[in-house]
């Protein structure tokens, strides 16, 4: 009985029928009792992450199973970012292995997903603008301005990219200096500032691989993720 509810709840969210359906539900079920998360948030977040990046839903609940074995919900907040940012994610130049990669690093660090992910898309705003007040920013970090520009039109550099190199420099200079304000001030804005200099700095180190997600789970977490 509880298979068979499960299963309609998955056709009329998903759209799927038929084995696809009976595949998804028993999953996204096991996926539940494993990790102790609602049938209803996994599958949600499942949907979303298909029908916003171009994978299939059963590909999304693997990168969400990943996720929630290495840790990634030690926010509580992980499945309700991947519900609400997947647009985000994909306009900020990340796919969906990358997205839950950056969210199972910043879940496991214990950095609240919400006000990080506001400063990243308070961030990403700012840099496609690319006022001039967001090149003095950029400058005074000591940043080549019109290369980023440059890979920025062009394509060759994404604007997490960007991100992960101010994050760099940010790490070179001192906490108190007056640069390190203003980039903080005109890139990530108020978000960025709720946030905290110590995650921004973090930006830089963020491994978006899969792989890197599996290297850094413990035997324990592999353990569980084998379980679900």
């Amino acid at each position: 009985q509880e298979i068979g509810k499960a299963v309609v709840q998955v056709q009329n969210l998903t759209g799927a029928t038929g084995d696809a359906a009976e595949d998804i539900a028993a999953a996204a079920l096991a996926m539940s009792s494993t990790f102790g998360k609602e049938f209803k948030d996994i599958t949600m977040a499942a949907n979303a992450m298909s029908k916003q990046m171009g994978i299939s839903v059963v590909e999304a609940l693997g990168l969400i199973e990943t996720g929630l074995a290495a840790g990634g919900d030690a926010s509580g907040e992980f499945l309700d970012s991947l519900k609400e940012y997947p647009v985000f994610f994909k306009q900020m130049g990340l796919s969906a292995q990358e997205a839950t990669a950056l969210l199972t690093q910043m879940g496991s660090a214990g950095v609240f997903s919400d006000k990080a992910v506001d400063a990243l898309k308070e961030a990403d705003v700012a840099l496609r603008e690319m006022t001039k007040t967001q090149q003095d920013a950029l400058r005074g970090i000591g940043l080549n301005v019109e290369a980023i520009m440059t890979g920025l039109r062009q394509g060759s550099l994404t604007t997490f990219d960007v991100m992960q190199m101010v994050s760099g420099k940010l790490n070179e200079i001192g906490d108190n200096s007056p640069a390190v304000g203003t980039a903080i001030a005109d890139i990530f804005k108020g978000a960025g500032e709720d946030a905290g200099l110590q995650f921004l700095k973090t930006l830089q180190d963020i491994d978006l691989s899969y792989d890197g997600i599996i290297a850094n789970m413990t035997e324990a977490q592999k353990a569980q993720l084998e379980l679900s």
